[in-house]
C-alpha cells in the first residue's frame, strides 16, 4: 500500500544516511529508486493529493528522488551537464547549503547563456513541466506525443530551474538554506548596479 511504501522509504533512507560503507549504500539506494518508481507507477494521485501531511509526503518523496538520481547517474554515463551532476552528489553526500549554492549559480549561468529561451520561458503560454527528466506522469496531457517535451526541449533554464524547485521541496519551506536561497534568487539575473537611495529631508518652519 500506499503508507507502507512510504515507511519502508524513510526507513532505508535513514539507514542510508547513518552509514558510510558504498556498497550498502548503493543497495539501500537501488531499493529506494524501485520503491519510488512503484509509487509514481501506482500511487500517483495520493503523491498528487493535498492531504494534511502531503507536505511531509512531498519532502520525503523529493529527497528520494535527489538521491536516487545522484547515484544513477554515478552508475551510468548519463548525458546530463557536469553543473547538474555536481547538485545532485552535494545534496546525496550531505551538504544541502553546498548544493543549493551550485543550484544556484547554474541556474544563473544557463540563464544568462540562453536569456532570449529564459524570457521566452517566462511569456509562453503555461505549461507542466517535469521537474525530473521523464517525471511526468502519464496520466498528464503533457506526457502525450503531441505535446511531451522533456527539460532538454523546454526553452530558457528548464533543467536547474526544475532542480531547485526539487531541493527547496526535499529541504521543506521552513529550512534556513531554502529561505536563504529565495531571497537570492530576488536579484540573481540583476545585473543592474545598486545605487543606494536616499530620500531628501524637508525642513519647514515651525507651524508650517
Amino acid at each position: 500500500s500506499f503508507r507502507a511504501r512510504l515507511g519502508v522509504m524513510r526507513s532505508l533512507l535513514q539507514q542510508f544516511e547513518a552509514t558510510s560503507d558504498e556498497g550498502n549504500r548503493e543497495v539501500l539506494v537501488n531499493q529506494v529508486a524501485t520503491l519510488l518508481g512503484e509509487l509514481h507507477d501506482q500511487h500517483v494521485e495520493c503523491l498528487e493529493g493535498r492531504g494534511r501531511d502531503s507536505l511531509i509526503v512531498n519532502q520525503l518523496v523529493a529527497r528520494a528522488g535527489i538521491i536516487a538520481d545522484a547515484w544513477a547517474a554515478r552508475a551510468t554515463s548519463s548525458a546530463i551537464e557536469q553543473e547538474e551532476l555536481e547538485v545532485l552528489n552535494f545534496y546525496a553526500d550531505g551538504y544541502e547549503e553546498k548544493a543549493m549554492k551550485a543550484a544556484l549559480r547554474w541556474y544563473q549561468q544557463s540563464a544568462f547563456r540562453d536569456f532570449d529561451g529564459f524570457i521566452d520561458a517566462y511569456t509562453s503560454p503555461e505549461r507542466r513541466v517535469p521537474d525530473r527528466r521523464g517525471g511526468l506522469p502519464q496520466h498528464s496531457l503533457f506526457a502525450t506525443d503531441v505535446f511531451a517535451r522533456d527539460l532538454d526541449e523546454l526553452p530558457g533554464p528548464a533543467a536547474p530551474r526544475a532542480l531547485l524547485q526539487r531541493l527547496c521541496q526535499a529541504l521543506g519551506p521552513r529550512h534556513t538554506v531554502v529561505q536563504t536561497a529565495l531571497a537570492e534568487l530576488e536579484f540573481l539575473l540583476d545585473t543592474k548596479k545598486f545605487v543606494p537611495f536616499h530620500t531628501r529631508r524637508i525642513c519647514l518652519p515651525m507651524g508650517g
